[in-house]
């Protein structure tokens, strides 16, 4: 059932892909909902470079801390500077940091949080769906009144200047209100 909600959410949002903080300023660019930040939704294969420059822009530049999520790729671990920062360092990214964890003490923990309310931006990889939910539902970086899988302190960087990213596994962890 709770895979269900994913993927009908998931359909509901990919048509209405909300442009960056830049192109939010084009004249017939649709805007979708209060302006509290941008989402970037970006389904399978690989990304193109303008994508990775246009999002470092909108997370508020090359020095912005730039979170990437790899927890849907499913290894047991990943490096703090692995191969998920080099797009955007070639991009021209300086501050990419990996977060990972698969210990929910650690997902439930103040400073796991305090590392995502610093985030100028943060990029879910794609994967399977479920590792995100296996990791940090009931968590305090999930929101308790939700049946959809929603982060509470991931979205809590969607305020106004603030960027959230995200890969086909994490498209349909977006609510339908946001």
């Amino acid at each position: 059932m709770r895979l269900a909600a994913l993927v009908l959410a998931a359909a509901v949002l990919m048509p209405a892909v909300l442009s960056v903080q830049g192109a939010a300023q084009t004249p017939g660019v649709p805007r979708v909902g209060p302006p509290r930040g941008t989402i970037i939704v970006v389904g399978g294969g690989s990304m193109g470079p303008e994508i990775y420059r246009a999002f470092i822009d909108a997370a508020g530049g090359p020095d912005a801390l730039i979170l990437t999520v790899p927890n849907a790729g499913g290894a047991d671990a990943y490096p703090v500077d692995g191969p998920n920062s080099r797009g955007w360092k070639a991009a021209g990214a300086r501050n990419i940091r990996t977060l990972f964890t698969k210990d929910r003490r650690v997902a439930d923990s103040d400073s796991f949080v305090a590392v995502i309310r610093q985030a100028g931006g943060i990029w879910f990889e794609g994967g399977r769906q479920f590792r995100l939910v296996d990791a940090y539902a009931g968590t305090k970086t999930e929101a308790p009144s939700t049946r959809c899988w929603r982060a509470e302190a991931w979205w809590a960087v969607r305020r106004p200047g603030r960027r959230s990213l995200a890969t086909s596994s994490c498209a349909a962890p977006r609510p339908t209100t946001t």
